[in-house]
């Protein structure tokens, strides 16, 4: 037998439900829609749009750069974000008088700090292109 004849090449199929094919269908119709828009639209519909992929979209290398810079920042401020709650957190557990607790917090509000860095400096370097291929 071939591979494709083999009784367990069919046995873990999935077959899509109504809601799933209900929602592919609204997806393949939303990228139908994001085709006819200009450049600029596009740009702005992919940063409002954090999980849209843009594989496949005909959008220029700055354009696409540009919605990596902004996409960046978004995880930026959702890091800062977290810092800031652990600063909170470990604040609350000094005054507590929980050294432990508080140590801890101390190291989710590094973490995160360092993770915020990280995109800060992708940012940096994608701004340096994009002023490159100006």
């Amino acid at each position: 037998l071939g591979y494709e004849n083999k009784p367990g090449n069919t046995m873990y199929t999935k077959v899509p439900t109504d809601s799933e094919r209900k929602h592919a269908d609204k997806v393949r119709a939303d990228d139908k829609a994001v085709d006819k828009l200009s450049e600029p639209e596009k740009i702005d519909y992919y940063k409002n749009n954090p999980s849209a992929s843009t594989a496949g979209k005909d959008i220029s290398e700055k354009g696409l750069i540009q919605i990596q810079i902004d996409r960046h920042k978004a995880t930026v401020e959702k890091y800062e974000k977290e810092a800031m709650e652990a600063y909170e957190k470990m604040q609350q557990a000094e005054e507590d008088g929980n050294d432990l607790a508080a140590e801890k917090y101390q190291d989710e509000e590094q973490a995160a700090q360092d993770r915020a860095a990280k995109f800060e400096r992708m940012i940096d370097e994608l701004e340096d292109k994009l002023s490159e291929m100006e």
